[in-house]
């Protein structure tokens, strides 16, 4: 910042390059929501969803799947089990 420079326009352009930045971030990027394949685990993942933030992918994971804010997932799997 210059001397003499008002402090609130400062401010107001530093969020305005940031919004700039993290538009450009998600500019030409996909972000996918996809599921291992249940009779394959070996086999390539079923994609689910495609998004162009990762911030709408993470709000679909957190409402259909009960994620995590951040997006994360617990798989528990368990065997099956004969009598």
């Amino acid at each position: 910042m210059t001397t003499g420079s008002d402090p609130a326009q400062a401010i107001a352009t530093a969020f305005a390059e940031a919004e700039k930045d993290a538009a450009a971030e998600d500019e030409y990027n996909e972000y996918f929501v996809a599921l291992p394949n249940p009779y394959n685990i070996d086999d390539v993942w079923i994609e689910v969803e495609t998004f162009e933030t990762k911030q709408e992918a993470i709000d679909f994971v957190v409402e259909k799947y009960g994620a995590s804010e951040d997006g994360k997932l617990e798989i528990i799997s368990g065997g099956n089990t004969y009598e």
